[in-house]
């Protein structure tokens, strides 16, 4: 589900944009857009609120992210009992309660569990992996004052191993001047899940050392899987 792909493209705007430009055409030039303005990124933080709606449920939690394509990522929510910090570093996952003074590791042993590690970068941006066929551009609007590229499609992913494929339909808003997302809208069977993001800051200075887990003194920490070994 939204798997991404990275494509350094050279279009020359202004020639094309000199000529009669169709609904396909507008679409591809923003899809081009998007791709070259995300290779161009390392990193980033941001504070990022999802929500998940279902027939008798309303869920909504507000977490900070900080993101490296090359290095991993970091996630912090919650307060007091309930605070945590996840790491990963797309080798080893770290969740951390520093209330209870315990931390859980799992270390990626295979190549799923290391795709799952790396999938807040490769699934990053849905539009890339929207069903081509189904794929719309809805137009050009503004979020936080700034321009994004308004996007509609969808995908098929199966979220349970061995589980029914649930076709997707997702609507995302993409800024143009970094290809991130500033919001997204997933819907399936009774269920909506919406995320924004906010506050998003380039981040060119991020290193391998952010994303690694030291832990402070007097914390447990509990390696998972080590039973199956």
């Amino acid at each position: 589900m939204n798997g991404l792909r990275v494509l350094f493209v050279a279009v020359a705007f202004y020639a094309v944009a000199t000529l009669p430009v169709h609904a396909g055409d507008e679409l591809q030039l923003a899809m081009e857009k998007m791709k070259q303005a995300f290779s161009e990124i390392k990193g980033f933080q941001a504070e990022v609120e999802t929500r998940h709606e279902t027939s008798d449920q309303d869920v909504t939690l507000t977490r900070s992210l900080l993101l490296s394509k090359a290095y991993g990522w970091k996630i912090e929510e919650g307060f007091g009992k309930l605070h945590r910090l996840i790491i990963n570093d797309f080798e080893t996952n770290i969740v951390y309660y520093p209330a209870q003074k315990r931390a859980l590791k799992l270390t990626a042993k295979s190549p799923d569990i290391a795709a799952e590690f790396r999938k807040p970068v490769s699934e990053l941006n849905p539009i890339f992996s929207l069903d081509r066929a189904s794929l719309k551009l809805l137009g050009s609007e503004e979020i936080g004052g700034e321009k994004v590229y308004h996007f509609e499609g969808t995908t098929t992913t199966q979220f349970l191993q061995g589980g029914k494929p649930v076709k997707i339909r997702i609507e995302a808003w993409v800024a143009e001047r970094d290809g991130l997302p500033r919001k997204t809208i997933e819907r399936w069977e009774d269920r909506t899940g919406t995320t924004v993001y906010r506050n998003v800051v380039l981040r060119d200075d991020l290193t391998s050392d952010v994303f690694k887990f030291t832990p402070p003194e007097g914390v447990e920490v509990i390696e998972l899987g080590k039973e199956a070994e």
